[in-house]
């Protein structure tokens, strides 16, 4: 028999996507008034950005399309996996290159420390409550 998965299974999954937007677009905000990014950083930032923020997308529209549907879609555990994936590597590059570069105090290194860790968690617990298959019931709202 395989479990349903409660409402607060799915509050993780729309937490850890909402997270990636305010981070990203708060980078991609802060990339544009940077005039002392070159214009290969500034590209960096925003490609780095816009994928984050299509992972997330994806994962959104997909745990909308089974709101609409009586099972998870079969994909879905993969994408929320996948997407964990790029969180971690994105973040291990993120933090490696702020540290190493001298550039930016405690603070900063701490704060932008506290971004990944939050982001990789949050992916990690919606990974770890998402639906495992087509088998599994999704709770229907309103």
């Amino acid at each position: 028999m395989t479990r349903a998965p409660s409402t607060t299974h799915w509050w993780w999954m729309w937490a850890a996507v909402a997270w990636t937007a305010f981070v990203w677009v708060g980078r991609i905000r802060n990339a544009l008034a940077d005039d002392t990014l070159s214009t290969s950083g500034l590209r960096g930032a925003l490609a780095m950005s816009v994928v984050s923020l299509a992972f997330a997308a994806v994962v959104a529209g997909w745990a909308v399309a089974a709101r609409r549907e009586p099972v998870a879609p079969s994909g879905l555990r993969t994408l929320v996996a996948v997407t964990l994936v790029w969180t971690v590597g994105l973040w291990l590059v993120r933090i490696y290159d702020i540290v190493s570069s001298g550039r930016w105090g405690g603070a900063f290194i701490a704060v932008h420390t506290t971004l990944g860790i939050l982001s990789v968690a949050l992916w990690a617990v919606a990974l770890v409550t998402a639906p495992e298959s087509r088998s599994e019931e999704i709770p229907r709202y309103g």
